[in-house]
């Protein structure tokens, strides 16, 4: 675990100078170790399952950041329940991905998906 987290925060490093590939490159490795050392709903899991799919929104790589984004939900809202505040995180990270595709390919249904996980992430606030 702390070779995976060496190269998470090397990845972090690559992130913050805009090298965004190789973040990502990096960024894979904890992700799929995590995976197989924890399994998918350990928080480091679902620590570098967000952090990839935030990557991947600035990279505009749509399908995969949602891909990414609701499996870190799911695994948030199974881990610790529906009003934490890690699964709020996730679900605003799903709502940023489909704002941000709706704009880049207008009508094709991302502007229905967001306000779906809008709903969902308002009733945080109640």
């Amino acid at each position: 675990p702390m070779t995976l987290h060496a190269v998470n925060n090397l990845g972090l490093v690559h992130a913050q100078s805009g090298d965004f590939e190789r973040a990502g490159e990096l960024w894979q490795e904890p992700l799929e170790g995590y995976r197989s050392a924890f399994g998918d709903t350990h928080p480091a899991t679902l620590v570098a399952m967000h952090n990839l799919a935030r990557l991947r929104l600035v990279q505009r790589e749509f399908a995969h950041a949602e891909s990414l984004a609701i499996e870190c939900e799911a695994g948030n809202l199974q881990r610790w329940g529906a009003k934490h505040s890690e699964r709020r995180e996730a679900v605003e990270l799903v709502v940023q991905i489909y704002e941000a595709w709706a704009e880049a390919e207008p009508k094709r249904g991302h502007e229905a998906s967001a306000e779906r996980w809008r709903l969902i992430a308002d009733s945080f606030g109640q």
